[in-house]
């Protein structure tokens, strides 16, 4: 029987993911305590570690002296020092564009129109990344990767398949990012990305399934099912804005009729009310208006 071999550099890859988000999510955290939490023999968690140390991720703090035997404990934690990451929101008419440091901490945000053109929305993405660490006097060469979450159908290289509401068709948006900015790029949908900040920082840090719904352009599901975001075998699980709702009903931008997203996104709600003589920016504001007894609203 043969037996399967061990991806050695995957698996240390994954371990590594691991003992960052910990770190992140516990600054100060030992060695030792990591290797409770985590499972990973210490030996291991050693070498991962002074690799991130050595990259610059990793700092290592002496802990004040408690008056017992043996070595000082010395309190890990990520060193904010080690540069940006670039966080970009893509929709058709607007690019969200968020510098962070590695450890989460927002550090400056703006926003630069959007285009349906690729090409004139790539060069956005550039030139919103350019402004942006420019207004922190940061040099381009401190900006590490960067998160790219665009309304599509998004395969797990990075391809987008079909965004219906922007018109874009396979095109391989990360690699395009990369050859431009010349830092890691990683492309993915909305909502699969939403729900997994959701996970990793938000109200879902501690539940291990849930569904994450979505709906600006489009509607769109992020599932996190025991612990891991689910992407089905080429990365499109969740898309629940297309399912048919009404047979034959309004057209939807995937060139279909019915789709639920047709009746509950935020651009038909918006639809909806301009038809019947009532303006609103967004959602948001729709409700206001619904509150304060609007009867269109």
């Amino acid at each position: 029987m043969t037996r399967a071999r061990v991806n050695s550099a995957l698996v240390r890859r994954i371990n590594s993911a691991r003992l960052f988000h910990m770190i992140r999510q516990n600054p100060g955290i030992s060695q030792q305590k990591l290797s409770q939490i985590s499972g990973i023999d210490p030996a291991t968690i050693s070498i991962i570690i002074s690799n991130l140390e050595s990259g610059g991720i990793v700092r290592r703090d002496t802990e004040a002296p408690t008056g017992r035997a043996g070595r000082p404990t010395t309190a890990l934690s990520l060193d904010p020092r080690a540069g940006y990451l670039a966080g970009i929101g893509v929709e058709p008419d607007a690019i969200r564009i968020l510098i962070s440091t590695i450890d989460g901490a927002a550090c400056t945000d703006l926003v630069v129109p959007g285009s349906t053109s690729p090409e004139d929305a790539i060069t956005a993405v550039r030139g919103g990344i350019t402004a942006a660490l420019r207004s922190l006097r940061a040099p381009r060469s401190t900006l590490l990767a960067v998160g790219v979450a665009v309304p599509a159908l998004v395969t797990t290289g990075g391809r987008v398949v079909f965004a219906p509401n922007i018109g874009w068709r396979d095109l391989d948006l990360a690699g395009t990012l990369t050859a431009r900015i010349k830092v890691p790029v990683r492309v993915e949908n909305d909502v699969k990305a939403a729900a997994l900040a959701e996970h990793l920082f938000g109200a879902s840090r501690d539940i291990a399934d849930f569904i994450y719904v979505m709906g600006r352009s489009g509607i769109g599901g992020g599932l996190y099912l025991m612990g891991e975001l689910y992407r089905g075998p080429h990365g499109l699980a969740g898309e629940i804005g297309h399912m048919k709702i009404v047979p034959g009903g309004r057209p939807c931008g995937c060139g279909g009729r019915g789709c639920f997203e047709a009746y509950v996104s935020e651009r038909a709600i918006l639809g909806d009310l301009a038809a019947r003589g009532h303006r609103a920016a967004d959602v948001a504001a729709a409700r206001q208006a619904c509150e304060a007894g609007d009867a269109v609203a």
